[in-house]
């Protein structure tokens, strides 16, 4: 996983300064998996076989440790979510609910947010720490919280400017 999020954002940063980006909007990610279809296909032509040789690490970002989170049954430490990439900010959910914006330049970390999750009254076992993605909508980045809830945090600042409580109740086998 930690290789693949290096690839990933090696190709996603390419070492040529932000200002000669020509489209913003084509190096954005902001669906799970890259598209609305979440396919994790991208048409890009910026990498080939003529220089694939020239790419190389621009930084890295190792995820602290998993710490206790009240209620929640790690499955793991890390994550297995797919980075969303928003005009040179990566977002990331640890398996831990911790979200992470990182600087796409420069890896350092913009914001962090960890949630409280409800673990009264669910009509659920026990919580299992295991996110799949993110998505970014309208300045927002969304979490499917295993409490059966969604945060929407502010983009910039990592402010939960959201909370959508109870989604799965009364929904028949949830």
């Amino acid at each position: 996983v930690a290789l693949l999020l290096l690839l990933f954002l090696s190709l996603a940063f390419p070492s040529a300064p932000a200002e000669s980006r020509s489209n913003a909007a084509a190096t954005d990610w902001t669906t799970m998996n890259s598209n609305a279809d979440h396919t994790n296909y991208v048409a890009q032509d910026q990498i080939g076989a003529s220089n694939v040789q020239n790419l190389r690490l621009a930084w890295t970002f190792p995820l602290p440790a998993a710490p206790r989170v009240p209620g929640l049954s790690l499955a793991g430490e890390g994550s297995i979510s797919p980075p969303l990439v928003v005009n040179g900010t990566v977002y990331l959910v640890t398996n831990y609910l911790t979200v992470y914006a990182l600087n796409g330049e420069t890896g350092g970390v913009l914001w962090s947010y960890s949630p409280a999750l409800n673990t009264t009254g669910l009509p659920l076992g026990p919580l299992v720490g295991h996110m799949h993605g993110i998505n970014y909508y309208r300045g927002d980045v969304w979490v499917s919280m295993p409490d059966c809830s969604a945060d929407a945090l502010d983009a910039l600042s990592g402010r939960l400017v959201m909370r959508i409580p109870e989604i799965c109740q009364g929904i028949p086998g949830s």
